[in-house]
């Protein structure tokens, strides 16, 4: 059962909820009870997920903000933001999450830059030359920017386009959907040799690298196996660093609510 948000239900808000545990059993609503031990549910796979990625950062879906026990332990522990829809936007807005630990997936259109310089988020993912033209003109300050890799020769230009106005270029973006783990493999080794070109060029170091859409982690998994697939992103990361004898950037794992559910 889907989880009942406070404007949903009408009046009893999440910290009240969770408040009527303390009342006896028969006294507390049933769709009260289900919504807290969905959020409980919730809560506890994204604190495990966390952990068993311990060897990468991750970052979590902004619709996960909707609830509120998990939305206190995003805040308490600094916790990634993938804000990629308008919705992600609103969820982001209310959550009281601070600007600095969210990154905005652009869709190659102003109206995303907009609201990400308007919710105070720096950090986008960008796929095109005119994702770099929508930053620029909304320039007050620098944009953290990770390019997007799927397309090898594409990332080259969009990088190469992103210098001119200045903004920093922190990491690249790798679309894993569909492949096993040889073209996984293969891509990285593209995507890292196309790095170790441009820091030849231009001495530019990317800080890290994002693996989006990984198939074996695009839902739940034990603990176990979640470390295991985790080990072997990293293995894969480290093998295509050393062959073109570049600097290994942080991995980054997002996650999609689908994990969670």
């Amino acid at each position: 059962m889907g989880l009942v948000t406070a404007e949903m239900h009408g009046a009893t808000s999440y910290p009240d909820r969770w408040a009527l545990t303390s009342a006896p059993i028969s006294a507390v609503p049933d769709d009260v009870i289900n919504d807290l031990v969905a959020a409980t549910t919730t809560l506890r796979r994204c604190a495990q997920t966390r952990r068993a990625l311990r060897g990468a950062s991750s970052t979590f879906p902004a619709s996960l903000l909707r609830i509120e026990p998990v939305a206190e332990w995003m805040r308490k522990r600094g916790i990634g933001i993938d804000v990629r829809t308008p919705d992600d936007f609103i969820d982001f807005a209310r959550s009281g999450v601070a600007a600095k630990y969210a990154t905005v997936h652009c869709h190659s259109d102003d109206t995303t830059v907009t609201r990400a310089g308007r919710s105070g988020i720096r950090r986008l993912v960008v796929s095109a030359p005119r994702d770099v033209d929508a930053l620029t003109r909304h320039d007050s300050m620098p944009w953290q920017v990770i390019v997007d890799a799927t397309d090898i020769d594409r990332l080259a230009t969009v990088a190469q386009y992103l210098a001119e106005p200045g903004h920093e270029m922190i990491g690249v973006r790798c679309n894993l959907a569909g492949h096993d783990d040889r073209e996984i493999a293969r891509h990285l080794r593209d995507v890292v040799g196309t790095l170790a070109a441009m820091r030849r060029r231009s001495g530019t170091i990317v800080c890290r690298i994002l693996l989006d859409h990984y198939g074996p982690l695009s839902h739940h998994r034990p603990p176990a196996e979640v470390r295991w697939h985790a080990h072997l992103l990293e293995d894969l990361v480290e093998q295509a660093c050393a062959r073109h004898r570049y600097p290994r950037p942080a991995l980054v794992v997002p996650l999609s609510r689908s994990v969670f559910d």
